[in-house]
This record gives C-alpha cells, sequence and structure tokens, in this order.
C-alpha cells in the first residue's frame, strides 16, 4: 500500500469540498417581506413594516376645516402637532373611526399619521406569494398587491400611492 493514497485521497476530499461552493445552489431561499395587518371597517389592509416610524392607540383630534376629504383634524403626538389622515378614507373604504382606533407613523413622513379601526397582526410573507390586483382605477390609492391568509386576501397599501393622495391633492 503506497503512502500517497491518504494524501491523495485529502487532495479529492479538498477539491470536492472546493467545488460545492463554486455550484450554483439548486434551492435559494425565497426573498421575504414584514407587514403589519390593520382593520379599516370591515376591509383589512397590509402595509410594509419597513415603511412605518410607530403605532399607538389614537390621542385625542381636534377637527378643523380642510379641503382634503381624508383630513381628521390634528393630534399631539410624540411632542409634536401633526395632521391625522382617515386611511379609510384614502383608500376609498371606510370612514375613520370617531373613538377607539388607532395610529400609524410613517417612517418618511413623520408630520402626518395615519387612523385606521384595529391593528389585525403581523406577517411575513415570501415575496412569490404576493400577487398582483388590477381592480380600481390606477389613479386612486387602491392596493394594487394582494395576499392571501386563512381570512382571505389582504390588499398591501403602497406608500407612493398614500404619498400621491395626501400630497397630491393638496394646495400649495
Amino acid at each position: 500500500m503506497s503512502t500517497k493514497m491518504p494524501h491523495q485521497l485529502a487532495l479529492q476530499l479538498k477539491r470536492e469540498f472546493d467545488e460545492q461552493f463554486s455550484i450554483p445552489r439548486l434551492f435559494t431561499p425565497e426573498k421575504s417581506e414584514e407587514f403589519l395587518i390593520i382593520r379599516v371597517g370591515p376591509a383589512r389592509f397590509a402595509l410594509r413594516a419597513r415603511e412605518l416610524g410607530g403605532m399607538f392607540r389614537c390621542p385625542h383630534v381636534t377637527p378643523f376645516p380642510s379641503g382634503h376629504k381624508a383630513v381628521v383634524g390634528l393630534a399631539g403626538i410624540q411632542g409634536s402637532v401633526i395632521v391625522v389622515y382617515s386611511i379609510g378614507t384614502l383608500l376609498g373604504a371606510a370612514s375613520a373611526p370617531t373613538e377607539g382606533g388607532w395610529i400609524l407613523l410613517r417612517r418618511t413622513d413623520r408630520s402626518s399619521a395615519l387612523l385606521f379601526d384595529a391593528p389585525e397582526g403581523y406577517r411575513v410573507v415570501a415575496a412569490g406569494c404576493i400577487v398582483s390586483s388590477t381592480e380600481g382605477p390606477a389613479e386612486q390609492c387602491e392596493p394594487r398587491h394582494v395576499f392571501f391568509d386563512d381570512g382571505g386576501s389582504i390588499s398591501i397599501v403602497e406608500e407612493k400611492r398614500l404619498d400621491s393622495a395626501i400630497f397630491g391633492t393638496l394646495p400649495l
């Protein structure tokens, strides 16, 4: 028996081990997104967790006249006075709760908050499980993507559509 055999075996094992890193994976973990599920009237909507800056029980909202139909009023949150919008009105789903609601602060716009009925939960959704929806006019703030769970479909609220609905109709 030659003394080179164990050495050759070691080289072969090393080569096979190294080759495993050069071969593309047969299984690639799917990307996923994290969502906060909220209830607005009877409907459920999903907002991307990475786009949110906070969620609070709704403080007292002082109504004020506005040309924007979704403006509920002003509220003091975290030491700042902010404009509170009804996400239900923005989405065409339902009006704002009169009491006992919740508000969301968005990460990109800390000067406004979105009023909704109640949080429903938190979901991590595989990117492949999010499907396009073409219901409703494209110019409205209606969700264009959905995913499904045991309770049916959940519409994803796109941040760009919220921005358009909030800031696109306000006079400068």
